[in-house]
This record gives structure tokens, sequence and C-alpha cells, in this order.
């Protein structure tokens, strides 16, 4: 029986001895797509370029970290230059990950079995979403092609668009 409270003495005293002050919370990166905002961004009474840096600055201080904008066009995101809107987001306190973004091929590129075009398109679409600072590119859906013709033509053309990812630094993903 002594040997028995003297251990349970040490283990209450090691216990004590060790107690230490809480943990810190981890803080985690978490994104958010944009496009699930995407009628808080842009309202009849506040157009993206009103609201969206107030949207930002509240979903920053929701615990976002990096945003995946979906709306780019024309050389745009939100109708701001890519460094425009990586600034607004930095701003924010939040970074710029990945964007939703695809240039369908054309019923006259698969007729054709051209997409040189559309590669074209790419090329400067790269370019901006490299100056948002992000990693991916990431082509949220395509038409499915009617034949396996079409789909070996889509499936080249995607390895295209990956290896212009690739060459600028960014990952493409499906």
């Amino acid at each position: 029986m002594k040997k028995i409270l003297i251990f349970a003495a040490a283990v209450l005293c090691l216990a004590v001895s060790c107690k230490s002050e809480p943990a810190q919370p981890v803080k985690k990166d978490i994104g958010i797509q944009l496009y699930s905002v995407r009628k808080i961004l842009n309202t009849a009474e506040k157009p993206y370029a009103e609201n969206y840096k107030a949207v930002f600055k509240a979903l920053a201080d929701m615990g976002y970290t990096c945003v995946e904008p979906a709306n780019y066009g024309n050389g745009k995101f939100y109708g701001r230059t890519p460094e425009e809107f990586r600034a607004d987001v930095e701003e924010a306190g939040m970074r710029v990950i990945s964007s939703h973004t695809n240039r369908q091929l054309t019923p006259e590129e698969y007729a054709s079995k051209d997409f040189s075009a559309a590669l074209d398109w790419w090329k400067e679409a790269v370019v901006a979403h490299k100056a948002t600072g992000m990693e991916y590119i990431v082509i949220p859906s395509f038409k499915i092609p009617d034949n396996l013709v079409d789909l070996k033509f889509y499936c080249d053309y995607l390895n295209a668009v990956g290896k212009i990812c690739k060459d600028a630094g960014l990952k493409l993903g499906y």
C-alpha cells in the first residue's frame, strides 16, 4: 500500500510540474472559392467594383486565408487587373491560390481540328493568372465530346494547355 501511495504522489507531482499554458490554436490555411459567394460579391445594389473589398475583408475575418476566383475574362478578375486583384486580396490578409477558368473549344475548332486560337487565349490567361501569385489553374468543367475522335482532340488540347501552364510554373487541374 505504501508503494502505491508513493507512486500516486509521484504521478501527481509530475502532472502538476508538467502543467503548461494552454496551446495556442493552430492557424489553418483555409481557402474559399469565390464562386460560392458570387451573389454577395455582385449585387444590383453593389456591383463587384464597389463590393468585393468588403467581402474579402469579411472572409478574412471569418478565418479564410486564400481565395480561388471564378470570374476571369478579358485579362481581368472581377473587372480588376491581375495586379490590382492580387493587391486587393492581400490587403484583406489573404492570398490567391488558384482560379477556376476555361476556354471551351468551339464547334469550328472541333471541325477543323485546330485549337491554336484557344492556345493563344490560354497563353494570355496564364500570364494574367501568374501575375496574381496563384499556383493552380483549375478547369471546372468542359463539354464532353460526342465521339472518340473529338475526345482525343480534347485530350490533346488539355495536354497543350497543361504544357503552357507548366512552362509558366503553374499547375493545371480538372
